[in-house]
């Protein structure tokens, strides 16, 4: 069987995460449009009561230039060793600080897909090197 040529947004790249950004850990979403959302309000849908989640925001340098990785819920709670009922009984600021001491300054080589013209890319798989 023939391998599949790898997507042109798939990449693997090694470098250090060097920032965790605002809104990484905890966080609320809409529950309407799945946006951000800061005191219960939505951009797009106002006044709304917002879901919890768990995501990660971080700069990335590999030397060469540097992105911005997008750790969705799943990425998250598997490379903090938390889970989202966890996080909310620990709250905003315990769950960003363990989050920075999981990966702030680490090596480590990512796989992902390149969003938005290969600014940001969403995290596959990471592993510590």
């Amino acid at each position: 069987m023939a391998e599949k040529p790898a997507k042109t947004n798939d990449l693997r790249i090694s470098g250090r995460i060097t920032q965790i950004y605002d809104g990484s850990g905890l966080i609320q979403r809409c529950p309407k449009c799945g946006r951000w959302i800061i005191d219960d309000f939505c951009i797009v849908h106002s006044d709304v009561r917002g879901l919890w989640d768990l995501r990660i925001k971080a700069r990335f340098e590999d030397g060469k230039g540097r992105s911005t990785l997008i750790f969705k819920k799943d990425m998250t709670e598997k490379n903090v060793n938390i889970i989202l009922r966890e996080a909310k009984k620990l709250g905003e600021a315990a769950t960003l600080e363990r989050i920075k001491n999981a990966l702030l300054g680490k090596e480590v080589e990512v796989e992902g897909v390149k969003l938005n013209g290969g600014n940001f890319l969403l995290v596959k798989n990471i592993r510590k090197v």
